[in-house]
């Protein structure tokens, strides 16, 4: 049985890939910083390897997601035009264009109208899209700290 303190509660119930998990993370610290964040030190501060990091980065900034400076001090930054970006944005730079299907299987088992779960897929999803659209890259900081108190 799942509880508040089980390893698998935050992981395993909202699968999401490795790259946006990086991509959000990433922001995140880059957020929490406020100012030009190298990869190395992403990288440190997140645990995530230096060439994946580095793969969605590249999306990132090739999405205007997050903006790059070169050389010396260089690193990842946030514009205010892109800290008021929504995370759909991110997930869509990541992942592709976000596609909800209430079935937990990419091919259905059933029609989703007769799920096992009932309804409850079909809301996870629609609170996750929505969570997505209303929230900006700068109040990931926020958000975390709500959570954690």
């Amino acid at each position: 049985m799942l509880n508040a303190n089980s390893r698998f509660s935050c992981t395993r119930v909202l699968n999401v890939s490795e790259g946006l998990s990086i991509a959000l993370h990433a922001l995140n610290v880059i957020v929490a910083e406020g100012s030009c964040v190298s990869a190395p030190r992403i990288s440190s501060l997140t645990g995530f390897s230096a060439n994946h990091l580095s793969k969605i980065m590249r999306k990132l900034v090739e999405s205007d997601i997050v903006s790059a400076a070169k050389g010396a001090g260089g690193g990842f930054f946030l514009t205010d035009k892109q800290s008021k970006k929504r995370l759909a944005c991110v997930y869509d730079a990541v992942e592709g264009k976000l596609d909800l299907n209430s079935c937990l299987y990419r091919n259905p088992l059933c029609d989703c109208k007769n799920c096992i779960f009932g309804p409850m897929i079909k809301r996870f999803n629609e609170e996750f899209k929505n969570y997505l659209n209303t929230t900006q890259i700068k109040q990931l900081r926020t958000k975390i700290k709500k959570v954690n108190q």
